[in-house]
C-alpha cells in the first residue's frame, strides 16, 4: 500500500506542475494574439500542442518514478456463474446456483524471482458446501461471498531449466497435473515444489518434479503431517 500511495502522490504532483505551467503559456499565447503578433488560430494551436506535450511529459515522469517491480505487475481475473444440478436416482435432485470469482497478481521484484498471489471465492459452510478444493460459492438466503487467499508463493529460477517454489503453490508447479475426473484442479498445495526440465539436444532431455507438502500442523498431541514426493 505504501508504494501505491507514493505513486498516487507523484501522479498528483506531476499533474499539478503541468497544469501550473500550462496556465502562463495560455496567457502568453492569448496576449500575442491580441497584439496581432500571431493569429487567434495560431494561439489556439500553441495551447493545444503545449497541453499535449505536458501530458506526455507527465506520463513519462510518472513511469520513471514508479518502482520497476510495480510496473511489472500482471493481473488476471474472471467471474463465472452457473447452475449445477446433482441428479440422484432414488432421491430428490439438488439444484444450486453457484458463482466463482478469481483475481491474481504476479510480479518479478528482482531477477529470477517471481512473487504471486491470488484471491478467490469459496465456502465456509452452509448446506454442506464447505470444500477446500473448490472456489465455487453457492447462493443461499442473501449470504455474502467470502473471499480467500487461493495461492501465495515465491519462485526462484537460477537457471532456465530449474524452478523452486515455496508457499501455497499454484497448481501447475506441483508434482501432478490434476484433471477434473481424478483430482480437483483448484487444489493449491502448501509447501515446496521443485521442477526440472532440461533439453539435451537431438530430441533428448530430462524432466522431473518433486516436493514436500504440509498436510497438518504439529501440536502437543500430534506430529506435523506432511508428504514428500
Amino acid at each position: 500500500m505504501k508504494a501505491v500511495r507514493i505513486v498516487a502522490a507523484l501522479a498528483a504532483a506531476v499533474v499539478f506542475s503541468s497544469t501550473a505551467f500550462a496556465g502562463p503559456v495560455d496567457k502568453l499565447a492569448n496576449a500575442l494574439a491580441e497584439k496581432g503578433v500571431i493569429s487567434y488560430g495560431e494561439a489556439r494551436q500553441i495551447i493545444i500542442e503545449t497541453e499535449e506535450d505536458m501530458k506526455q511529459q507527465a506520463a513519462e515522469a510518472l513511469v520513471s518514478a514508479t518502482p520497476s517491480w510495480f510496473q511489472k505487475i500482471k493481473m488476471t481475473g474472471d467471474i463465472r456463474l452457473r447452475t449445477q444440478v446433482d441428479a440422484a436416482e432414488n432421491a430428490q435432485s439438488r439444484v444450486r446456483i453457484r458463482e466463482r470469482v478469481r483475481l491474481g497478481f504476479e510480479t518479478n521484484p528482482i531477477e529470477n524471482v517471481k512473487v504471486a498471489f491470488g484471491l478467490a471465492s469459496g465456502s465456509i459452510g452452509g448446506s454442506g458446501d464447505k470444500n477446500p478444493s473448490s472456489v465455487n460459492h453457492t447462493y443461499e438466503a442473501f449470504n455474502k461471498i467470502p473471499i480467500f487467499i487461493d495461492y501465495a508463493y515465491l519462485s526462484y529460477s537460477p537457471v532456465n531449466w530449474f524452478t523452486a517454489s515455496a508457499g501455497k503453490v499454484k497448481n501447475g508447479l506441483n508434482l501432478w497435473a490434476p484433471q477434473q475426473l481424478v483430482w480437483k484442479s483448484d487444489v493449491n498445495p502448501d509447501g515446496v515444489a521443485l521442477n526440472f526440465n532440461k533439453g539435451l539436444g537431438n530430441g533428448f532431455g530430462f524432466f522431473g518434479n518433486t516436493g514436500w507438502y504440509v498436510l497438518g500442523e504439529k501440536s502437543a498431541t500430534t506430529n506435523m503431517a506432511s508428504i514428500a514426493i
